[in-house]
């Protein structure tokens, strides 16, 4: 399946995941978008990071946050960026991605076994492949929405009638194409199948768990994503 993908989505930011990438290069692709640049530099002088005196300039601003806050500031404004046609479909989609990778930081930031702002981007891209379902084929999706009402089954069961795939097994696909961290991939790809083994990694245990739990406080607090038939799911 990860080669049926490549022609549904947009090249990724693979430069910000290269281990090895400099402040200087990044620095690059960040002034390549106006509303990112200016949004790192205020952030990197404000007094979160207690700095005595201005920075003015994009390295600078990258050294002092950290390569992690940066990757999740730099997908925030990239899937902004995607859900840009906002209907009610992508706004529903923006706001249970958004909310769930907030919950994902304050869970991980609580229980202290995952980075936090790691465990944020799990949570903000767990749902990519409903995004990039409905990008693709929207009346297509729409008929997965409707089986989902009217016949009292799961979203991935819905799914599984019309696509070969769910959009989690997509997502994981679509994140090892953009050459996304392997615990990232596998925590989109688990977030509804999520099962304790002795045999995987304890900090790919954490990071699919917390990706698992950001997900179901999302539903049960604000009705927003599958598994919920309210209003606001989908």
């Amino acid at each position: 399946m990860c080669q049926s993908v490549g022609c549904l989505v947009r090249p990724p930011l693979q430069t910000v995941e290269d281990e090895n990438v400099t402040a200087a290069e990044l620095a690059r692709i960040v002034a390549s978008d106006p509303a990112v640049a200016a949004r790192i530099m205020k952030i990197s002088n404000s007094p979160l990071y207690g700095c005595q005196r201005q920075n003015q300039t994009l390295p600078g601003a990258i050294m002092l946050m950290g390569f992690n806050t940066l990757k999740s500031l730099v997908v925030v404004a990239y899937l902004k960026d995607v859900f840009k046609p906002v209907g009610l479909m992508e706004k529903m989609l923006w706001e249970h991605s958004f909310g769930s990778g907030l919950a994902a930081r304050l869970i991980a930031s609580d229980i202290r076994e995952v980075n936090p702002e790691e465990a944020f981007l799990a949570g903000l891209l767990h749902d990519i492949g409903k995004l990039i379902m409905y990008n693709h084929d929207q009346n297509k999706f729409q008929r997965v929405i409707e089986r989902y009402y009217n016949d009292g089954i799961s979203f991935e069961d819905a799914e599984k009638t019309i696509y070969p795939y769910t959009h989690a097994e997509l997502g994981g696909c679509v994140l090892k194409k953009w050459n996304f961290p392997d615990v990232l991939v596998n925590a989109v790809t688990q977030h509804h199948t999520f099962t304790s083994s002795d045999t995987e990694e304890h900090y790919q245990q954490g990071m699919t768990a917390v990706t698992c739990l950001a997900n179901l406080f999302c539903l049960k607090s604000w009705g927003s994503g599958s598994g919920h038939r309210g209003r606001n799911s989908i």
